[in-house]
C-alpha cells in the first residue's frame, strides 16, 4: 500500500482508525458503549499503538469515553504514532502510562487491544505479557469485551500460534486483508469474529 499504491503511512493509520471506530459505533449496544461504558485503549509504541491512539480520537469525537493506557516508552513511539499521540494530548484525553490506578478499571466494559502489530514474533517480552495477562483478568472478572485492532497481541499472524501469554479477543478488525493465520485451525479461539478494515484502496493478490 504504501510503497507500490502510494498512500502514506498517516494515511493508513487515519483509514485504519475511522473504519475501527464505525464498526464500534455500529455495535455500540453489545460493546457496552450505549450505556455509558469506557473504551480502554492499550496502546503499543509502534504503529499499532499508533491506531490506538487514532482510534481513540475518533471514539472521543463520537461522544464515547475513552481511556489510553500506554505500555513501553512514549519517547520511542513510530512517527505516525507520536503525531497521533500528540493530538488525543492536545485533545485533552484520558491517558496513563501502564499501570494506572485501579480505580479506572472499573468503568471499562470494552478493551481495545493496540499493543503489539502485525510484526510480532513469538516469545512475548516480559513486560508484554504481564500487561496483557493482568488485562485477561480484569476482563475474566468484569466480563468486558476485547476489540483487537489488526490482531490480537501475542498472535503470530504467519504460523496461526498464539504465544504464551497472547490476549483473546472477541473481535479482531483486521486492517486491509485477512492475514494466513487467521486460517489456521484453532486460530479463532484467539481472534474471536475478524472483520476486515479498508484502508481506503483495494489491495490486489498477488500473482505467481
Amino acid at each position: 500500500m504504501i510503497e507500490e499504491v502510494g498512500v502514506p503511512s498517516i494515511v493508513l493509520m487515519e483509514n485504519a482508525a475511522r473504519g475501527a471506530c464505525d464498526w464500534m459505533l455500529s455495535r455500540a449496544e453489545a460493546l457496552g458503549l450505549s450505556s455509558g461504558g469506557t473504551v480502554g485503549v492499550l496502546c503499543g509504541g509502534g504503529n499499532n499503538g499508533g491506531d490506538g491512539y487514532a482510534l481513540a480520537r475518533h471514539l472521543a469525537s463520537a461522544g464515547i469515553p475513552v481511556f489510553l493506557i500506554e505500555v513501553g516508552d512514549p519517547l520511542r513511539l513510530s512517527q505516525d504514532a507520536v503525531i497521533n499521540r500528540q493530538i488525543c494530548m492536545q485533545l485533552g484525553l484520558s491517558m496513563s502510562r501502564w499501570p494506572p490506578a485501579a480505580t479506572h478499571f472499573g468503568a471499562i466494559s470494552c478493551w481495545v487491544d493496540a499493543l503489539l502489530g502485525a510484526g510480532f514474533k513469538p516469545p512475548l517480552r516480559a513486560l508484554e505479557r504481564s500487561v496483557l495477562e493482568s488485562v485477561a483478568s480484569l476482563v475474566m472478572n468484569s466480563g468486558a469485551s476485547v476489540v483487537a485492532l489488526d490482531l490480537p497481541s501475542g498472535f503470530d499472524v504467519d504460523s496461526g500460534i498464539a504465544a504464551p501469554g497472547a490476549l483473546r479477543a472477541d473481535f479482531t478488525l483486521t486492517f486491509g486483508a485477512q492475514k494466513v493465520g487467521f486460517g489456521v485451525p484453532g486460530a479463532v479461539e484467539w481472534t474471536g469474529e475478524v472483520f476486515v478494515i479498508s484502508l481506503g484502496a483495494p489491495i490486489q493478490p498477488e500473482m505467481d
